[in-house]
């Protein structure tokens, strides 16, 4: 998906960068740092991809009629995303069910969604309701369920240092919230997969 970082932008975070390590006192003509201002211009653009509310309406406008009404799974769904307080990586595991009413979303779409509302500075907390509230708008399935490991690079490479830490956030809409046995085979098919 192109970013819509304007070319002016990714100049100004490139001078930004190369300000950053001058006052870091990093020896910019060293072969390993020559090129860093521009590449972390182009890290920045890929993890501010999630602010483009076009890119999001595309994702979701993938659906087709159906007249499944089983639950639908999709476990094990890898994302990044940045710790807005530090600006570190937040690797995500990410678990995504739902029970249709009528229609449903292509199934890579809901990777993509993942992935793509991920890519921005944001809390885990925040992304698990994003994820779980724009599916239910889009489908309007009879619930949506979304569970979320996170391992917070913030927490494990500094500060605290907790390197097994992860934390998992969820958010459970419609069926998932009031149903307890739809909510148990949810839970049951996501960690079925796990060692």
């Amino acid at each position: 998906m192109a970013s819509k970082m304007s070319l002016l932008r990714r100049v100004d975070v490139t001078r930004s960068v190369a300000a950053l390590m001058d006052v870091l006192q990093f020896d910019r003509d060293d072969q390993h740092f020559r090129d860093t201002p521009r590449r972390v211009a182009c890290m920045y653009e890929e993890f501010t991809q999630g602010y483009d509310a076009v890119a999001t309406a595309e994702i979701l406008s993938h659906m087709f009629e159906s007249s499944n009404d089983e639950m639908i799974v999709l476990p094990n769904i890898d994302a990044v995303s940045l710790c807005p307080h530090h600006l570190l990586p937040i690797l995500y595991t990410a678990h995504v069910g739902y029970v249709p009413q009528g229609r449903v979303l292509g199934l890579s779409k809901i990777p993509r969604l993942v992935k793509h509302l991920a890519a921005k500075p944001c809390i885990q907390e925040d992304l698990v309701t994003e994820i779980a509230q724009l599916l239910c708008q889009a489908l309007v399935p009879a619930g949506v369920m979304v569970v979320l490991d996170g391992q917070h690079l913030c927490m494990r490479a500094r500060g605290i240092r907790e390197k097994d830490s992860i934390t998992r956030t969820s958010k459970a809409l419609g069926v998932f919230l009031t149903n307890d046995a739809c909510r148990s085979e949810f839970l049951a098919l996501i960690n079925s997969g796990r060692s």
